[in-house]
């Protein structure tokens, strides 16, 4: 069981575009990829900082979580996506410490290039464990 360290971090923005020039012009990163995510109301654009990226999520709406004990965040930091060796080492641990899960399982996202587990932590900011294939 090893973290890591910081993979990226998700930040829920309210005008994509305008936050994709402030981001491109102003500060001069690059954006890598892009995806829209019609299933979810969702449009996810990443930008390159160094050797980590910022994750941009623009939410068409409020989504609530599978338990629909709370929402995602529609402006501010969404998630912080830690990578680790092994997503299924932790989960263990997290149900014992009581952690409420959005993901039951690990789940591939974008293709399968990588793995990803969501769940609460403090302050209504998800927590992402990050696996790479």
């Amino acid at each position: 069981m090893t973290m890591k360290g910081i993979n990226h971090v998700g930040i829920a923005v309210v005008d994509m575009d305008k936050t994709v020039s402030f981001y491109t012009e102003v500060l001069g990163l690059s954006m890598s990829r892009e995806y829209n995510i019609k299933a979810r109301n969702l449009r996810i654009v990443f930008l390159q900082v160094g050797n980590q990226e910022l994750e941009l999520l623009q939410y068409d709406y409020v989504e609530p979580s599978e338990k629909g004990q709370r929402a995602h965040k529609n402006q501010g930091i969404n998630h912080i996506a830690l990578e680790v060796d092994d997503i299924k080492s932790y989960i263990p641990k997290l149900k014992e410490q009581g952690v409420e899960f959005i993901d039951q399982e690990p789940r591939d996202v974008f293709g399968g290039p990588m793995k990803i587990l969501d769940f609460w932590g403090p302050d209504q900011v998800i927590i992402e464990l990050y696996q790479s294939k």
